[in-house]
């Protein structure tokens, strides 16, 4: 019997030490650390974006809150609330039930900021509230601490939030590019009236939003022009300069809203396109803005073509002289051909902003007053155009289309989301066989610079598109994939997958591919074939995937 006298007095000596430490943890006190990482500035005119946390990928936020219980006992009902005075009261945010010790919580914040935000001009140093109220064994407690960040004016348009050592590409000085949408303001009452005038007293009456015609959509992206060029609108400059915010070293625009472009009478070529994407979008129409090195111009996007405007012919730096609507028209199409060539090349330089995709992802414009002043002021200029004839616009209007530039991220969409499907199918049989629905736009080579891109096919609403690849000298389909995924980072593409397993010899994958133009999800098969990989993804934007989800379906359903 004494042989089993040792391991039970060792057992219960381990009992008792396990009680121990029990009744010694449930005894101990909690202790709250915070650890509060604020942002660097606010941008007003992106104030609904601050406040929705699916916008931008919820980049934009005031604080985060590392919330770590360092004490040896519970914390519990913990209570976060924030404050920016003078711009948001006291806010409550989700509560934590508890934190148990050495457990760490982390919330973020998106504040909820009035629309009068915009009211504010100027730059100052403003400071955010913290207060934590939770319970411990000892009873109740709180924590409260203030931070510091940088609170802009409603003008200032910040390109890139990233610290100076971790900008290793173009694009990166430009991330927040897509932020430009907050700054066209179609429902703003100046410009609705603004638009109202060109529509009666330019157009003499139009309907390019309810006809759908690639003519009727021209002419009035002429009519704004000429509305500008009557009135002896002036291109101007205004600062971009490289400003330090913390460790974001960036570039600061001051960009004048579209209402006082139209009143000022002068505008630089980024305000000139903000002004046209607003008035275009006011009437319906599918405005876009495109970036080169060094400028932006507008244009719009109809039946899946693409049309541009040299805005800035008014008086443009360059041009040498005032063009005409017909000619400011001929050299917006002159850089579109370049811009198009240049994309496809995978220069990263050239970016384009799609204002409705942007609208729908919410990144959307601020909110403004009416103002019978300004009104006053678009009257005055309204007069101007008086005494100076009507005309017929003679665009010539030609079939410029924004090709596909790879990763299966579709650069136009429209609202016509029904995905270009018909009964008629075309046999694809290049390094994988399937089938599409005829009557879809196919381009072999789209991309010379970018020979693993071997074909593009897309529906004629530009809703769904299918990308054929041969990535020569990978292994399987997973080197492949990484290859990809490389070449479009450099190019403004973020690609973000899953390996969904074999299927039918080849191995599937499902993903999303990011870039300033919205996001795009997509299916792809691919598999092992003459010293290299071949594969095919098919896909549409986020917004519209669900709606074409049949017609993806088919064409899988035919991959071989």
């Amino acid at each position: 019997m004494k042989k089993y006298w040792l391991p039970l007095v060792f057992f219960i000596i381990g009992i008792v030490f396990l009680l121990l430490h029990f009744l010694m943890s449930a005894g101990g006190t909690g202790d709250l650390d915070v650890d509060i990482q604020p942002t660097s500035y606010v941008m007003p005119a992106a104030y609904k974006v601050y406040s929705n946390e699916e916008a931008m990928d919820g980049r934009f936020f005031l604080c985060k809150l590392l919330l770590t219980n360092e004490g040896g006992g519970e914390l519990r009902n913990l209570k976060v609330s924030y404050q920016i005075p003078g711009y948001v009261e006291w806010t409550d945010l989700d509560k934590i039930k508890y934190l148990v010790a050495g457990q760490s919580a982390v919330l973020t914040v998106y504040p909820h900021f009035s629309p009068s935000i915009v009211d504010k001009t100027s730059t100052s140093k403003e400071r955010g509230n913290i207060r934590i109220q939770y319970d411990t064994r000892q009873g109740s407690d709180e924590f409260e601490k203030s931070f510091a960040f940088e609170m802009r004016g409603r003008n200032d348009l910040v390109y890139s939030s990233m610290p100076v050592q971790e900008i290793v590409s173009y694009p990166d000085m430009f991330e927040n590019l897509a932020l430009v949408s907050c700054f066209i303001t179609p429902e703003d009452p100046i410009i609705k009236y603004y638009t109202q005038n060109i529509q009666q007293k330019i157009l003499k009456g139009e309907a390019a939003a309810v006809m759908n015609s690639d003519e009727e959509a021209v002419r009035f992206l002429l009519g704004v022009y000429e509305a500008t060029l009557r009135a002896g609108m002036v291109y101007s400059g205004t600062s971009g300069v490289p400003h330090d915010l913390g460790d974001v070293n960036s570039i600061i625009q001051h960009v004048r809203l579209p209402r006082e472009v139209v009143t000022g009478n002068t505008g630089l070529c980024i305000e000139l396109s903000t002004l046209y994407a607003s008035v275009l979008s006011c009437a319906g129409l599918h405005p876009l803005i495109f970036f080169i090195p060094g400028h932006a111009y507008p244009g719009i996007q109809v039946n899946n073509n693409f049309y541009a405007i040299e805005a800035t012919g008014i008086g443009g730096e360059g041009l040498g002289n005032v063009a005409s609507a017909e000619k400011a028209f001929e050299l917006g199409m002159k850089e579109l051909k370049e811009f198009i060539q240049k994309v496809q090349e995978g220069d990263p330089r050239y970016m384009y902003v799609d204002i409705q995709q942007l609208f729908a992802a919410g990144v959307n414009p601020m909110e403004l007053r009416d103002d019978t002043y300004l009104r006053q002021k678009i009257d005055q200029i309204v007069g101007s155009w008086d005494g100076k004839g009507t005309r017929q616009f003679n665009p010539n209007v030609g079939t410029q289309r924004a090709y596909n530039t790879g990763g299966g991220q579709n650069q136009g969409g429209n609202e016509n989301a029904g995905g270009g499907g018909g009964s008629n199918m075309m046999s694809y049989a290049g390094p994988v066989r399937f089938s599409y629905p005829g009557g879809w736009m196919r381009y072999d080579n789209p991309s010379p610079g970018f020979p693993a891109l071997v074909s593009q096919i897309e529906a004629t609403d530009g809703t769904t598109s299918i990308s054929v690849y041969r990535i020569q000298g990978t292994a399987n389909p997973d080197e492949a994939m990484y290859y990809l995924v490389q070449s479009y980072m450099s190019a403004g593409v973020d690609i973000q997958y899953q390996n969904n397993g074999p299927s039918g010899g080849f191995s599937r994958y499902s993903g999303q591919s990011s870039s300033y133009n919205g996001v795009f999800n997509w299916v792809g098969y691919f598999k092992p074939s003459g010293g290299g990989v071949v594969g095919v993804t098919v896909g549409a934007p986020y917004s519209y995937y669900s709606q074409v989800q049949g017609t993806i379906n088919q064409i899988v359903s035919t991959i071989r």
